[in-house]
């Protein structure tokens, strides 16, 4: 089987390829495709304004379908906050070309009109001997995603139900003796042995 390529290149497959390896039909129920733009960007950016100029972005451009666009805030980590734009196409080489122009439409509007939200790097200059400021001493919290209230607790033995939890008291304890006898026992005992002395013996 023969592929034709974005770049115009040709892949061949054996068939057995296509028995043997998973690979995705993007193309079964029809083309429209969704995909993202991502982009890195300073705590000082605004992305009310981004939604607002996205919306401005793609009513300007034929290659957007209009069944959805979203952006979203998905990491605020490493000094940086990571923006995802999620727009559709009517088809891959489409939504390609779509989502190239939104990066590039995004970065041309955050140069002119934020041109704080840009990616910067900090250093922080103090004066030598300067006093720090000082801050009120606080505890690490107690509560956790798995224990420290009801909600946590119940959220854990979702996934410790089928183990039973068992103190460390209860697991030294040493297991109780019935210190009474089974009369059961000591009856089918005694049959037994009447049993033995009434047999015949050779």
């Amino acid at each position: 089987m023969v592929l034709d390529l974005w770049d115009d290149r040709r892949l061949v497959l054996p068939c057995t390829y296509f028995t043997t390896t998973p690979y995705q039909n993007w193309t079964r129920h029809g083309s429209e495709l969704l995909g993202s733009v991502e982009l890195d960007l300073d705590w000082r950016v605004s992305p009310q304004q981004m939604r607002e100029h996205l919306a401005a972005i793609l009513e300007d451009t034929p290659l957007y379908d209009g069944r959805a666009n979203v952006l979203q805030v998905t990491e605020a980590t490493g000094g940086y906050v990571r923006v995802r734009i999620l727009v559709t196409a009517a088809d891959a080489p489409t939504l390609f070309d779509l989502r190239c122009y939104v990066r590039e439409a995004m970065v041309l509007w955050i140069q002119s009109v934020l041109p704080d939200a840009a990616p910067t790097q900090r250093v922080l200059v103090t004066e030598q001997g300067a006093p720090g400021r000082k801050r009120k001493a606080e505890q690490a919290g107690e509560g956790g995603l798995f224990s420290g209230s009801a909600e946590a607790e119940e959220r854990a033995s979702h996934f410790t139900q089928a183990i039973p939890r068992v103190d460390a008291a209860d697991a030294d304890a040493e297991p109780e003796v019935d210190a009474e006898p089974d009369a059961d026992a000591e009856s089918a005992t005694a049959e037994r042995r009447r049993a033995d002395q009434d047999a015949p013996r050779p």
